[in-house]
């Protein structure tokens, strides 16, 4: 026990090694020293192995993390900022502030036995899905539109015009991109205007919501970010497609389509 005592010493005594020694000696000949009840309590010898065998075991230590980036696109005004903004930290302002330079979005989704850790990129509007790297580089620098793992294209339900910004976004990526292992959802969002929608408005609405699942196979979502209608189901829907995916790629078909389970935010 003398070198614990004597390592002691030495930070109170200044690194004076020749009265360390003495110290040690005195203590170890003229006493019976013992070091579990004459050292401060708060220097108690500590089982190493005993307290790691005290530990809990986390519950998630098996389970691999998956990294995401998320790209939202949609034309001005349609609601891009405000499905984040209520996603991530539940809150909505009725107030428009038209996104005028990117910003990121942090969360986690939990689906099942998977795990994803999302980068959701806010951008401003863009004129068109840049065709290559160069083209993306000159007009879109550090968007990393090319490189997202997923894409959320937002509509307003009352706006046809919209719907028709996100059908050329939608063809661009496709013409550039292979989107069948990529996923695309589209979000109709506004979905609280609907009742207000004439028949001919009602009927296009009903139209676009089949070209998207019919014509383009690809998951959509009316939503409300004022209301707070089906912005989780959005995130679900995405986690779904990003775990089918992973799926796919390492050839494990047997757990698709299982019950959706465990699904939550973490902020």
């Amino acid at each position: 026990m003398s070198p614990n005592y004597s390592l002691l010493a030495i930070n109170q005594e200044n690194n004076t090694g020749r009265r360390v020694s003495s110290i040690s000696n005195h203590f170890m000949e003229k006493q019976s020293f013992n070091i579990s009840t004459d050292l401060p309590s708060r220097i108690q010898p500590v089982d190493i192995q005993e307290k790691e065998e005290r530990l809990p075991t986390r519950y998630d230590e098996d389970i691999p993390i998956k990294y995401i980036k998320l790209a939202v696109l949609g034309d001005t005004g349609v609601g891009k900022s405000a499905v984040l903004e209520r996603f991530v930290r539940n809150s909505f302002s009725s107030h428009h502030e038209r996104t005028t330079r990117k910003q990121e979005y942090m969360p986690s989704l939990i689906l099942d036995n998977s795990i994803f850790e999302l980068k959701i990129v806010d951008i401003p509007v863009i004129n068109r899905f840049p065709a290559n790297s160069e083209e993306e580089w000159e007009e879109y620098r550090f968007y990393g539109l090319r490189s997202a793992h997923a894409y959320l294209l937002v509509f307003d339900v009352s706006s046809h015009q919209s719907f028709q910004f996100i059908t050329t976004i939608r063809d661009q990526i496709s013409s550039s991109r292979d989107i069948s292992s990529i996923p695309v959802i589209v979000i109709a969002n506004k979905s609280d205007l609907v009742p207000t929608l004439s028949p001919d408005q009602n009927r296009t609405r009903l139209e676009n919501a089949n070209i998207v699942k019919k014509t383009w196979k690809l998951g959509y979502v009316e939503s409300s970010a004022k209301y707070n209608y089906n912005i989780t189901y959005i995130f679900r829907t995405l986690a779904q497609e990003l775990k089918n995916v992973e799926e796919h790629k390492t050839g494990d078909k047997n757990s698709r389509n299982q019950g959706k389970k465990c699904f939550r935010c973490l902020p």
